[in-house]
């Protein structure tokens, strides 16, 4: 038990602590200044893609869904750094059709948590999403601003991060010590990179 709290201190550590809107305190903006596509491009790509999903949803499974999943958050990564550099601000105060089209597909791709920024930011004549990706009991995620707050039912720890983070995992098991283990991934915003493919982000798992 000491070890898993020692994990989870540093994990919270690490975490946003501000319940002010100050756009990702405690996060570097580093990463916003260097996206994947261009604002242009994720304009004319977002329509494209909500075209193509539209068609071609109900042939994914869960291994083909993986491709989307990650493109629809590049796209998302990309068009937050054009916001933040435009209007400083990491969730828009105003309706933004482009975040509606992306979260209107987040959770039907597999993410938690993408219901949640849906509906904050959808306009007032679409309907509410319900949750498609059912949270476990021992977990709580809500959102405050431009922030998710995941924590253990228990209170035993808890974790603020961007929206625009994708949360994959969330699990409940016996370690091989024998002792309760809860395991979240949530991958970042992705970047440019020197790989062969150019891009990447990286995955925490608390």
């Amino acid at each position: 038990m000491r070890n898993l709290v020692a994990v989870l201190l540093l994990a919270f550590s690490c975490s946003i602590l501000a319940n002010d809107y100050i756009p990702q305190k405690g996060y570097s903006f580093e990463p916003l200044n260097n996206p994947i596509f261009e604002y242009a491009h994720v304009v004319v790509d977002v329509t494209a893609f909500n075209n193509w999903l539209n068609t071609n949803y109900s042939k994914l499974n869960a291994e083909t869904m993986k491709g989307p999943r990650e493109h629809l958050y590049y796209l998302l990564c990309s068009y937050i750094s054009a916001l933040y550099e435009r209007d400083k601000v990491i969730m828009p105060k105003e309706h933004d059709s482009i975040l509606e089209i992306l979260f209107s597909w987040s959770e039907r791709l597999g993410v938690f948590g993408g219901s949640l920024v849906y509906n904050k930011i959808k306009t007032e004549n679409k309907k509410s999403m319900y949750e498609l990706m059912k949270i476990p009991d021992s977990f709580s995620l809500s959102l405050n601003n431009d922030l998710y707050l995941l924590k253990s039912k228990s209170s035993v720890w808890s974790v603020k991060f961007p929206y625009y983070f994708m949360v994959g995992n969330m699990n409940d098991f016996q370690a091989t010590n024998g002792m309760e283990t809860q395991l979240v991934s949530i991958s970042t915003g992705a970047t440019k990179d020197n790989t062969k493919a150019g891009r990447s982000q990286g995955t925490l798992m608390l």
